[in-house]
């Protein structure tokens, strides 16, 4: 037992500070908060720490990249009191985790077929939003909705996709992809 434990401190203690480091210096892939009780919060309505609950939000913190804001605006809205503004002057336009947005998962049965809708205006920036159906090691592509031209008033998207087999997740994934400003509201997830 003491070669054991002698060997283990031979090969850990080179390696443990230049693991510390490289987790210390490691950014988050998202931010977000969780509240149960606020469900989807598709409208965007509970927040906290100037955060809509329930989305994972690529931020300037996490992109590591570009130059934009992610707020809630009280003035331009679709649905309820306010909508997720995106005020992007540069940034990446490979989309993910890279470009500013936002992502969630629900869970999902391969074989259902789920009803996704959103509300946009768009004010000179490209956008997309995909759906996909995800497992704990694979995703599965789904439609891609996305859009660059300018819109005054809100425009409604939607798409249905069924979970493919394997899959036990839906996930909306929305991104940002150039410089502009963009709203987005009143997103719903619907089991068909």
């Amino acid at each position: 037992m003491k070669t054991v434990k002698s060997y283990l401190k031979r090969l850990l203690l080179p390696v443990l500070p230049l693991m510390l480091l490289t987790n210390a210096c490691m950014k988050p892939l998202s931010e977000g908060v969780t509240d149960e009780k606020a469900g989807l919060n598709g409208s965007f309505e509970i927040a906290s720490e100037k955060m809509p609950v329930n989305w994972l939000l690529y931020t300037n913190t996490t992109t590591g990249q570009g130059d934009f804001t992610i707020q809630l605006d009280t003035t331009t809205k679709q649905d309820g009191k306010q909508s997720l503004m995106f005020h992007v002057t540069a940034c990446s336009p490979e989309g993910g985790r890279y470009s500013p947005g936002f992502t969630r998962e629900i869970p999902a049965k391969a074989g259902d077929t789920y009803r996704v809708g959103f509300w946009i205006k768009n004010n000179n920036s490209h956008y997309q939003l995909n759906i996909s159906g995800v497992n704990a090691h694979h995703k599965s592509d789904g439609p891609v909705l996305k859009d660059q031209s300018a819109t005054q008033d809100w425009l409604y998207q939607e798409c249905v996709y069924q979970i493919p087999e394997q899959m036990d997740h839906l996930r909306l994934e929305f991104n940002v992809l150039s410089k502009g400003d963009c709203w987005i509201d009143n997103i719903h997830i619907e089991k068909q």
